[in-house]
């Protein structure tokens, strides 16, 4: 199941996938019915691919040296950002749930 999502306009960017009506069209059915967000669905989906490919020997090789060090600096600032999104005390300020609890 996909985690719940946290809509903030810093963190979060649109995207439009190319993809052809009767895929998105059934994707669409498929995760609702599921009662699952279509958009956290991709999201968790890329998330899982990029954590396979940035283990790949082609990703390690083209990373090292001069292109590794491009990598390792935007790798810090999208875990900050990411850390910035996520309070560290659960409160959650757009569902107004400031305690944290579920």
């Amino acid at each position: 199941m996909t985690k719940k999502s946290i809509k903030n306009e810093i963190t979060t960017v649109r995207i439009g996938p190319r993809m052809s009506r009767g895929l998105y069209q059934l994707a669409k059915y498929v995760y609702g019915a599921k009662r699952v967000n279509f958009e956290d669905q991709l999201e968790e989906l890329v998330e899982k691919d990029l954590d396979y490919q940035m283990k790949q020997k082609w990703f390690l090789n083209y990373t090292s040296g001069k292109e590794g060090q491009y990598f390792e600096k935007l790798r810090k600032a999208v875990g900050e950002a990411r850390d910035d999104a996520f309070p560290a005390d659960g409160s959650d300020f757009d569902s107004n749930n400031v305690s944290g609890d579920e």
